[in-house]
């Protein structure tokens, strides 16, 4: 004889703590303080600019020694740039590079939050198609309860059922997520040494060189 289930009141979350400020403000405050801090030049670059193929990290230690070059010897040299112009061009890559670093912080603040609500939902709306699928396969269910599970929970399971991947998708998709992390930590680590430089802080020529492009590990084959 199967076990009579008992039902179980789940005990309430304590009471979300609302933000204190609305996302319009937020927005508003985040674009504000961006066009402030840009010049008319900066705020008016094209969305489609792309880094210019000669940039290296080392470009930032060429350019301080080029400017000790036009100054000791400007007889020399002819360009439409003074040494004054790069210094000011160097510095002003700095002001950015650390601008950027402190709105990728902020970003990955709110990037942490958004993720802890993904998987409190995500966890939720698991345990709620499990416990619908469970209450209908349950073989000592009643026919009067399995029919109000069906029609209290029927959009829900085809919903479900509907975006289900498979195997090879779910796979791939976690490859493009961990293709994405390796990006994100590439770039995190080539700012890092920008601003180690740009701070006049002491870079090895092993950190200066590019990394090593990791070689991809061939696809298992299916014999026919």
């Amino acid at each position: 004889m199967a076990a009579r289930r008992t039902s179980r009141t789940p005990t309430p979350l304590p009471p979300a703590e609302g933000p204190t400020m609305s996302l319009v403000t937020f927005r508003q405050t985040v674009r504000g303080a961006t066009t402030a801090f840009l010049t008319a030049e900066e705020a008016a670059v094209s969305s489609k600019i792309e880094p210019s193929g000669q940039w290296r990290l080392h470009t930032l230690l060429l350019a301080e020694q080029g400017a000790a070059m036009l100054r000791a010897a400007p007889e020399l040299f002819s360009f439409s740039f003074t040494a004054e112009q790069v210094l000011q061009e160097r510095e002003r890559i700095g002001e950015l590079e650390e601008a950027a670093q402190t709105a990728r912080e902020q970003a990955g603040r709110l990037e942490r939050a958004l993720t802890l609500h993904k998987n409190r939902l995500a966890d939720w709306t698991a345990q709620m198609e499990q416990s619908a699928r469970a209450r209908l396969t349950d073989p000592g269910g009643r026919g009067e309860l399995q029919a109000r599970v069906r029609d209290a929970a029927g959009a829900m399971l085809k919903m479900a059922e509907r975006f289900q991947e498979g195997p090879v998708a779910a796979r791939k998709a976690t490859m493009e997520l961990r293709h994405r992390a390796e990006q994100a930590q590439q770039e995190a680590e080539r700012a890092r040494l920008e601003r180690k430089l740009l701070r006049g802080e002491p870079v090895t020529l092993e950190e200066l060189r590019p990394a090593p492009k990791q070689k991809s590990r061939p696809g298992r084959r299916t014999r026919r």
